[in-house]
């Protein structure tokens, strides 16, 4: 049989175009991979960001009324946490959230600035 064969010829187009199938679609996996980790990275970057700001504006000893107007003042949405009777012993701010490979959906990341009890009944961050 001739190497350049009909035969031979169209055998070679169809391995030819299986191996071009096959490499793109690699590539459009790794490409894939490659979008979710740099969105993973930048997300990491807003965490971390938003741990700062809150690190360097609110110190230990701030009171609940002061801590919740700089989340007034700076546009942050929290949530009272942790009821004891009519008190909140926590504020909860949300900073994102992630993915997980279970069914159950996303994984909360949030900040959560804990308050103590005062002798007026009022409230004040712990100092854990």
């Amino acid at each position: 049989m001739n190497a350049c064969s009909p035969r031979s010829s169209r055998r070679t187009k169809v391995v030819v175009a299986i191996l071009g199938a096959v490499i793109m679609i690699l590539a459009a996996v790794a490409a894939g991979r490659w979008w979710k980790e740099q969105a993973r990275e930048a997300r990491q970057l807003a965490y971390q960001s938003a741990l700062s700001a809150c690190s360097r504006d609110l110190k230990p000893g701030l009171t609940r009324k002061s801590v919740e107007a700089y989340f007034h003042t700076s546009r942050i949405g929290f949530e009272k946490i942790c009821c004891l009777g009519q008190h909140y012993q926590a504020d909860l701010v949300k900073i994102g959230e992630e993915d997980t490979p279970w069914y159950c959906g996303p994984e909360y990341l949030d900040l959560v600035f804990e308050f103590a009890p005062t002798q007026e009944g009022g409230l004040k961050p712990s100092a854990d």
